[in-house]
């Protein structure tokens, strides 16, 4: 479940209803009493906007009502549970009761929201001054409730103090907004034969049916849908908005009950709705309001997990030897302290990091820190694993003896097999050691032979003599730059200095020297370079060809 907190925006009606409606038809009590199910509740935040009207009254309301639910199902019912049981804990929570605050509003008789609906019944005489009235001699003494005394005695406001501070609410439009209903006139506008958008007929379809037939008319229908309850059991007399809002608060509150809860606190960083910044009061605000620091303490220092001791026994019975498990004694609390020994043994031979773990068996529970439960469950998940591993050891040793006497026969073939070729090649040799084969003859390959006849034409031809090699051809006298052919001698400007491996001072020629190439060195990838009345072979990487537009890489 995740909570927002503090949201200052105002709503619009129309937005502020809508997240109404469907916060309120979230709950599915249909899926309470099933397995395998993980729901996730996004609930309201507590809102205190600058005209807090109908809408903001229901969102407090539920706010108030999960915090209630959360410091009972964290606090009192596990402190409770444990004094019951004679066990004492040395952290003593001690968190703000906002029960008389739920029951200022929903109280059957008196509740604010009864009264809402009891003054709202007088469709004639109704009026919010009459509603207001009520409310304040019924509940002028009450710790929760008061007027603000700046606006004067004709004031349409009242103050209800919340767990996070008084909220004052504007009560001149509640009595409009709880009236759950429509005309008959508006709903006839979405017939088929006034509106071409199928989808809202379709969604009109149950009252347009009402129209349609011999109903009476003028009669209101129903804005919000009907839910479950309405359609189960009879109707006890006029529904209205705060009526649905009670009922599926109450069938959400029954299927987290009858869950395992796990809750996600939200908290603002600040109450402009600017990313990045951090306002420590509204902070600190929240933090103190949602009981943070309590949850702390409790999961720090106290027994906030508790166990029955047969569901203990069953889940962690795996800690305890199998010799002595047969020898175990049928009290809960017996077999609960082996376990407790097996598992103090099985965390001194893990590896698992030491963290202090603590508990306590009652009579019917065992009372867990987080820290125990964290290592009770860490050394289960390790068991596991190794149980696995060792079933599909055995599975596979299984299967592959299931496949044994058919490897064994297909070996055993083959075995023979090569028995007989070896028995054959021995029949058909006298000698037992295998000759060895000869070498292969090389012939001669007859078109691999030189004519010598044409040879001599060749030579004549050319003016060769066949006693003497030909000479090897000169290297050419030009470099080819941007295709063109430019002849030696060509001026240079030295990229870097020569050689490299020499100092600055002994180099005998520097980066950006011009120099002079007087033609290719006989070295591979060298070119002769005139400096100083001296002939260098440097690189040809080392310079750049100067031409008339400017510099270019040497080819």
């Amino acid at each position: 479940m995740t909570n927002g907190h503090h949201s200052y925006r105002p709503l619009t009606p129309a937005t502020s209803k809508t997240s109404l409606h469907q916060s309120a038809r979230s709950e599915s009590s249909q899926h309470a009493m099933s397995e395998g199910v993980i729901g996730i509740v996004d609930m309201f935040g507590f809102e205190a906007s600058e005209c807090n009207q109908f809408e903001q009254l229901c969102m407090n309301l539920c706010a108030e009502t999960m915090q209630h639910f959360y410091s009972t199902h964290v606090f009192r019912t596990t402190q409770q549970s444990a004094r019951d049981e004679g066990i004492y804990c040395d952290v003593e929570i001690d968190c703000q009761d906002n029960a008389p605050c739920i029951e200022l509003i929903t109280c059957q008789r008196t509740g604010l929201l009864s009264l809402l609906d009891k003054e709202g019944a007088h469709t004639q005489s109704a009026s919010w001054e009459g509603y207001l009235q009520r409310v304040v001699e019924q509940h002028s003494s009450h710790e929760c409730f008061s007027q603000p005394e700046c606006e004067g005695p004709d004031t349409s406001s009242f103050t209800i103090r919340h767990y996070t501070g008084p909220v004052t609410y504007d009560a001149s439009s509640l009595l409009h907004t709880n009236n759950d209903a429509v005309p008959d006139d508006i709903i006839c506008i979405f017939s088929r034969n006034n509106c071409n958008f199928g989808f809202v007929t379709h969604l009109y379809s149950n009252e347009l049916k009402v129209q349609g037939g011999n109903g009476p008319q003028g009669m209101a229908h129903r804005i919000s849908p009907p839910i479950s309850s309405d359609s189960n059991g009879p109707r006890e007399g006029r529904r209205t908005l705060s009526r649905d809002f009670q009922t599926r608060l109450d069938n959400l509150l029954k299927t987290i009950v009858m869950a395992k809860p796990h809750f996600v606190r939200c908290i603002r960083s600040n109450s402009q709705e600017e990313p990045e910044l951090f306002t420590r009061d509204v902070v600190c605000r929240q933090i103190r309001a949602l009981h943070i620091l309590e949850t702390v303490n409790l999961y720090a220092g106290g027994y906030p997990h508790r166990m029955r001791l047969k569901t203990f026994n069953n889940r962690f019975r795996f800690l305890v030897p199998w010799r002595r498990r047969a020898k175990m004694e049928d009290m809960p609390q017996d077999e609960c302290k082996l376990i407790l020994d097996g598992f103090l043994q099985a965390v001194d031979s893990s590896d698992l990091p030491y963290t202090s773990a603590n508990w306590a068996i009652g009579k019917k529970h065992i009372f867990l820190s987080e820290g125990a439960r964290q290592q009770l469950e860490n050394v289960r998940d390790i068991r596991r694993d190794q149980a696995a591993t060792l079933i599909q050891a055995y599975v596979r040793r299984r299967l592959c003896v299931k496949k044994w006497p058919s490897i064994r026969r297909s070996l055993e073939l083959r075995k023979r097999a090569r028995s007989r070729s070896r028995s054959r090649s021995r029949s058909r040799s006298p000698h037992s050691a295998r000759n060895r084969p000869q070498p292969i003859p090389v012939m001669e390959n007859n078109h691999d032979r030189c004519d010598t006849k044409t040879i001599q034409q060749t030579c004549c031809l050319y003016g060769m003599d066949m006693d003497c090699p030909p000479p090897v051809p000169p290297s050419r006298g030009y470099t080819v730059n941007g295709n063109m052919k430019m002849s030696f001698p060509q001026m240079r400007v030295m990229k870097q200095g020569y050689p490299e491996d020499a100092g600055k001072t002994d180099r005998v020629l520097r980066k950006g020297d011009s120099v002079k190439v007087v033609g290719v060195s006989p070295r591979r990838g060298y070119l002769i370079v005139e400096h100083s009345n001296t002939k260098l072979h440097v690189p040809y990487q080392l310079m750049e060809i100067r031409t008339t537009n400017g510099l270019a890489k040497a080819c």
